[in-house]
């Protein structure tokens, strides 16, 4: 399986408009999966299938992870 990776850390920055080519619908409709760093920052620009992943280090050090999605996947 294919594995493409988009990070949109420097959506403001000067990648902005190739990442929005990588977030094209015919991209993410293709094969494999997508990863999507800092997904938040435009999140309509993602399927309603997407699943979030949100890690967090806390102050322990000990780390949490947590996944959601909007609609069931098969």
């Amino acid at each position: 399986m294919a594995l493409a990776h988009i990070d949109l850390y420097d959506w403001e920055g000067r990648n902005r408009r190739w990442t929005l080519s990588r977030l094209s619908p015919e991209i993410l409709a293709g094969p494999g999966r997508h990863v999507v760093e800092w997904a938040d920052v435009l999140p309509a620009a993602l399927p309603r299938e997407t699943v979030w992943v949100d890690f967090a280090v806390l102050h322990d050090g000990a780390r949490r992870l947590e996944a959601r999605w909007l609609e069931k996947i098969a």
